[in-house]
C-alpha cells in the first residue's frame, strides 16, 4: 500500500489510474511480497511487470543462496565468489556446517529465517551447540516466527524458524560513526536478451540505533 500511494500522484498527472483489479488488463503492473497478479495478460499486450515467475525463488533467502550455487557451478567459480558469505540451507546442510564450524571455531555465524525481513528471527550463532546438541537438536528448537518476537530481546533464547539459512558472520565490518550500516539502491531489469539493466539515480542508506 505504501507503493501505491507514493506512486499514484505521479502517475495519475499523467493521466494513469491505479486500480488493484485484473480488468482491464493493465498494461504496468507492479507485485509486491504477495503472488497476486497473473502477468500474462499485461505481457502478451507488451506491457510491463515487475516480477515474473523464475525470479520467485531469488525472493527468498533459501532461493537466492541456491542460484548462486548454480551460477558458481555454471561459472566454474568455486563457492562461495568473493561477494557472498559462505552460507549453508539449514535444515539440509545441516551436517555439512557442523563439520566446518568444527573446522573453523573461530567462526561466527548468523541464521536468518527464509521468509523474513526486519531482522525478525535473526539468531547468532557462537558453536555447533548453539544450533544443535544430542539434549536439543535442531529441529526441535524450530517454530514458526511470532509476532512477540518483534520487540523480544536480543538476549532472549530464540527458537529458529524451519527453514532459513547459516552465513559466516562478517566480523571485520565496515562501520558508520561505529554503527552497522546498510545501503539500498534500486534497478529495473528491463531486458534479458540482450540485458538491459536501469540503476535508479537514488539510494539510502540504513544505519543501526545502537
Amino acid at each position: 500500500q505504501t507503493i501505491v500511494n507514493l506512486v499514484t500522484p505521479v502517475l495519475g498527472a499523467q493521466n494513469w489510474s491505479c486500480t488493484v483489479k485484473a480488468e482491464p488488463v493493465p498494461i504496468f503492473a507492479w507485485e509486491g511480497s504477495r503472488r497476486t497478479i497473473d502477468p500474462a495478460p499485461t505481457l502478451a499486450l507488451g506491457g510491463l511487470v515487475n516480477r515474473v515467475a523464475p525470479v520467485f525463488p531469488m525472493t527468498t533467502k533459501v532461493g537466492m543462496l541456491k542460484a548462486i550455487r548454480a551460477w558458481c557451478e555454471r561459472k566454474h567459480v568455486e563457492f562461495p565468489p568473493l561477494w557472498y558469505p559462505l552460507t549453508y540451507s539449514l535444515p539440509e546442510d545441516l551436517d555439512i556446517w557442523k563439520l566446518e564450524a568444527e573446522r573453523s571455531q573461530s567462526k561466527r555465524w548468523i541464521y536468518k529465517p527464509n521468509g523474513g525481513a526486519r531482522g525478525v528471527g535473526i539468531i547468532l550463532v557462537s558453536q555447533v551447540e548453539d544450533v544443535d546438541s544430542p539434549d536439543k537438536p535442531f529441529a526441535n528448537r524450530c517454530r514458526k516466527p511470532q509476532k512477540s518476537d518483534l520487540t523480544a530481546s536480543p538476549l532472549e533464547e530464540r527458537s529458529f524458524a524451519p527453514s532459513g539459512v547459516l552465513q559466516e558472520y562478517v566480523q571485520d565490518l565496515l562501520l558508520i560513526e561505529g554503527h552497522k550500516f546498510a545501503v539500498r539502491t534500486y534497478l529495473l531489469i528491463a531486458r534479458v536478451k540482450p540485458l538491459l539493466v536501469l540503476l535508479h539515480g537514488a539510494a539510502y542508506v540504513k544505519t543501526c540505533g545502537q
